[in-house]
């Protein structure tokens, strides 16, 4: 079994220095909005982590690349006017352009050659004279006249403009092959015989990608793969064209889908081949300094070499028609993925791994950023509505049988469709990053609560949990769309502020063993609990821990301190934890037999919050108010809402928070730590909440007093424990947090265990 600690070596892992909120980091993204900023700003309240995107369109007016410079110009001196020379520096000096439609419309289409309609053409098909091939030579030097001239008209005159961004919005699908039409046109791009085509699948003339030095005929590049996957020679030979069978999983279409991830490849770095001839090259030869990036384009050169992404990777479990109860051998995680990005839309991708569909070949960007697209994906990936495709959530709490070999029950919920949004927008970060780019190169598309995208619409809380993955991925930047042609911008903005509040604004700052050692090879840094990112050797950054025995049990403990926390406060505290356990010895089948706590300080009465957690109602093995571990490999993705008035007033009152993570078990084991986040939730007003505090409609939650072996029970073993780490001078015994051991530490375990 891949275990999470063989992961992690004796060497000592790379240390960061601390983080502080500056703008521009992890902690602190700077966001650039569609058109949306400025509707709700006003010149009192600029915010420089908030700037728009000057949208342009080279179809707009005449088309004409000095039109164009113009209406960019026009809107950088608005902005300026708007807010005054107080700001005029930076709103000069960070002048985010977002061009649509180029090289995709205009005068600036990559224009291609047809290709004609094969002779066998079933009756009803509509044959299109589509242009859909690689062969993008034709009009690319256009493009490039229409930038240069561009660049020209910003860089020259008055009102000279000089980009910060400059991002585009060029989506041109070579080939959509689950269309019938573009199959078709497939089909005639790999025939030499062709009156269009011909002479073009082995030409010198017709290399690709068209000005790459290392240009190669489509034939080259089918040898190529000819060699690396073993298939036949004739492209024709390995795909059935004729049929329809290119969405199937079987019966001819698991080779169409081979063939065509391989060719959308090809097409993909011929299109982003072009786009840096023609513009890419062009913007940073006047601005050497400007980032650049285009919509979706990433850096995964690897796509259908198997990677390891994050130990913590989501679980996969699909169950199919033909097998409605997947086993435990039948999950993997999602490290086990190529690297690559799946498709939001349902369309028919397919992957060697799973045997089902889902996930790209790779990606490429000339660009200097990667523009991931982090919106809501269609329900298929997780569920098609027809229960041929079920992808199970593993780590919330289900029937023990689930996570048993020998029984065939299990009734894990069923991924939601935000969920499985976020496992894919994560496996694709992650695939950028294993890729060999750092944090700072990636500034992905998101949305503005109340977007509606494959039947989904986003709620401030889907943002928020997003947010909260791109922080632990320390992503610098966001890039931020909504539809102005539907509900309020403007209240969609101020959404957005809100929930970034939340998310960013609480900073962990320090982290401390409570029980337990640190296993050889980790440490103790925030960095650990604070990304969810390797170190340099490509090695888990994750804080591990070997239990201790205390009483008659083992246990871990680690404390998580967080400062900011009155600002933008909220009914709710929600508590993310990411973290792994791995029983020294090879545990029963079944969920292992390690449980975890959670506790919030209280300062004032200088005592444990025990918090009360949910895994017991549906797992009775877990016992009351503690959260188990579900998955094969023993990795846990929880997240917790605590709604405790005494909670919610330690937060607003004293601005900060102390965690404390506890496992407990009855042998020895291992816990590992890769993440901890705390984040407001729940209604507000001016981005703090002013609900008054119902104490009823919280649970439970308990003190954790004289427990000190952290079992639930107060008896003569906590006596024996807190007797020895007296004794001891360990920490243990240090009930009041004050950093000694001593009578007031004594006087206050009398009390307890007294009272």
């Amino acid at each position: 079994m891949r275990t999470v600690l063989s992961l992690l070596s004796a060497h000592v892992l790379t240390v960061f220095p601390a983080l502080g909120q500056t703008l521009g980091t992890g902690d602190q993204p700077r966001c650039f909005f569609w058109e949306t900023a400025p509707t709700a700003w006003d010149g009192s309240n600029f915010d420089q982590r908030f700037m728009p995107m000057i949208r342009v369109d080279v179809l707009a007016g005449d088309g004409e690349p000095n039109t164009i410079a113009d209406n960019v110009k026009a809107a950088v001196e608005a902005l300026v006017t708007k807010f005054g020379s107080t700001h005029e520096i930076y709103i000069r000096s960070h002048i985010c352009i977002l061009l649509q439609n180029f090289g995709s419309a205009g005068v600036t289409k990559f224009a291609q050659d047809p290709v004609d309609e094969p002779d066998w053409v079933e009756e009803g098909d509509e044959y299109q004279n589509a242009e859909g091939n690689p062969w993008l030579n034709t009009g690319s030097e256009d493009a490039k006249d229409w930038m240069e001239e561009f660049i020209y008209e910003l860089s020259h005159g008055a009102n000279i403009v000089t980009p910060f961004r400059f991002h585009f919005d060029t989506e041109i699908p070579l080939c959509q092959y689950y269309l019938r039409n573009d199959v078709l046109v497939a089909w005639n791009v790999f025939d030499d015989s062709g009156a269009t085509n011909g002479g073009r699948w082995n030409s010198s003339s017709w290399k690709i990608p068209h000005g790459d030095p290392g240009a190669l005929t489509l034939k080259q590049h089918w040898d190529a793969a000819v060699t690396a996957y073993g298939w036949p020679s004739d492209p024709h030979d390995l795909i059935d064209f004729t049929g329809r069978p290119f969405h199937a999983l079987t019966g001819g279409g698991e080779n169409n889908r081979a063939f065509f991830l391989w060719y959308q490849r090809i097409l993909d770095r011929c299109r982003d081949y072009a786009m840096k001839y023609s513009a890419y090259d062009q913007i940073l030869a006047q601005w050497p300094s400007c980032e650049i990036s285009n919509y979706e384009d990433t850096n995964i050169p690897q796509g259908f070499t198997v990677g390891t992404s994050d130990v913590f990777g989501w679980q996969f479990n699909f169950s199919t028609a033909n097998d409605p109860v997947p086993q435990p051998e039948d999950s993997f995680p999602s490290r086990e993925f190529p690297l690559g990005y799946f498709k939001s839309q349902n369309a028919s991708y397919g992957h060697e791994v799973s045997g089902t569909y889902f996930i790209t070949p790779g990606n490429f960007r000339s660009g200097t950023m990667n523009a991931p697209v982090l919106y809501a994906v269609s329900t298929v990936h997780h569920t098609n509505g027809e229960s041929e495709v079920i992808q199970r959530n593993l780590y919330e709490p289900h029937a023990d049988d689930c996570a048993t070999v020998q029984s065939g029950d299990c009734d894990a919920p069923i991924e939601t469709q935000w969920r499985s949004s976020l496992r894919i927008h994560r496996h694709w970060i992650e695939s950028i990053l294993l890729s060999g780019d750092e944090p700072e190169t990636i500034s992905p598309w998101v949305t503005l609560p109340a977007q509606a995208l494959f039947g989904h619409t986003l709620t401030e809380d889907d943002l928020s949990l997003q947010l909260c993955m791109l922080r632990a991925k320390n992503i610098p930047e966001l890039l931020v769309w909504n539809d102005h042609t539907t509900g309020d911008t403007e209240q969609e903005w101020l959404a957005f502020q809100c929930v970034y509040e939340r998310v960013y604004t609480p900073i962990l700052d320090d982290t401390n063993l409570a029980e337990g050692a640190i296993v050889s090879g980790s440490g103790l840094h925030v960095e650990r609990v604070r990304r969810t990112l390797f170190d340099g050797n490509d090695l888990p950054h994750v804080i591990a821990l070997e239990s201790a025995t205390l009483g008659s049990d083992e246990v871990t403990a680690l404390d998580v301190h967080f400062d900011d926390m009155t600002p933008h406060s909220g009914q709710t505290l929600r508590i993310i934890i990411e973290s792994g356990v791995e029983p020294d010895e090879e545990p029963e089948p079944g969920i292992p037999a390690i449980y975890g706590q959670v506790m919030v300080w209280d300062p004032d009465i200088v005592d444990w919050i025990v918090l009360d957690l949910p895994d017991h109602d549906d797992v009775s093995q877990v016992p009351a108010g503690r959260f188990g571990y579900y998955t094969p490999d023993f990795t846990g993705r929880r997240i917790f809402d605590i709604k405790d008035c005494r909670v919610r007033e330690i937060g607003e009152t004293h601005n900060q928070f102390t965690i404390r993570i506890v496992h407990t078990a009855q042998e020895p084991f291992k816990a590992m730590h890769d993440l901890v986040q705390v984040v407001w939730s729940g209604e507000y007003t001016d981005c703090n909440c002013d609900l008054e505090c119902n104490p009823e409609e919280g649970p439970e939650n308990l003190m954790r007093g004289a427990d000190i072996d952290y079992n639930r029970a107060i008896d003569s073993t906590d006596a024996a424990a807190f007797d020895a780490a007296y004794f001891a001078q360990s920490p243990t015994a240090d009930l009041n947090r004050d950093g000694q051991v001593n009578e007031t530490d004594q006087v206050l375990f009398a009390e307890r265990f007294g009272g």
